[in-house]
């Protein structure tokens, strides 16, 4: 299986697109989509995924197919909004948002905002709400579907 920055690259070829095409739909420079198509951590660590969503959508990428690609199985998701599940997982845990925010490496209020703002997550990227669910034992890339869906588990 390539790896997840060959894998945007694989289907950006087969849909007979240039990259400057797919970075001037997506919103973003050049030079930062070579760099996704180029670093593996780049797609995961350091873009929002907001610009993750432009990107799948752009060439084609279902959720369920992206959500496989990071490794995990959406048939063992639960559905609800990202606040309901993270909710249920820090009283689960019995985590304050502070430890939450001191273990991933993010400030309190990123947690409170993700809990308590609609939306909100899609400014984070991946590899921080990742670190949120394995934290609070959330099934993995369940809340990031979650947030790329605003809750509602019928768009997988």
């Amino acid at each position: 299986m390539p790896s997840l920055s060959e894998f945007i690259k694989q289907r950006r070829v087969a849909a007979s697109k240039a990259d400057v095409d797919v970075a001037k739909e997506v919103g973003i420079s050049i030079h930062e989509y070579c760099d996704i198509e180029q670093h593996e951590e780049e797609l995961t660590e350091l873009v929002s995924i907001s610009t993750v969503m432009r990107i799948l959508s752009s060439l084609k990428i279902g959720k369920r197919e992206f959500i496989q690609l990071l490794g995990c199985d959406p048939e063992s998701f639960i559905c609800g909004t990202p606040s309901q599940i993270l909710i249920s997982a820090i009283n689960k845990t019995n985590y304050s948002p502070s430890d939450v925010a001191i273990a991933v490496g993010y400030d309190e209020e990123t947690i409170v905002n993700l809990k308590d703002k609609e939306g909100f997550g899609r400014q984070l990227n991946i590899s921080v709400v990742r670190d949120i669910e394995d934290y609070v034992k959330i099934t993995p890339g369940c809340l990031v579907i979650s947030i790329m869906n605003e809750g509602s588990c019928h768009h997988l």
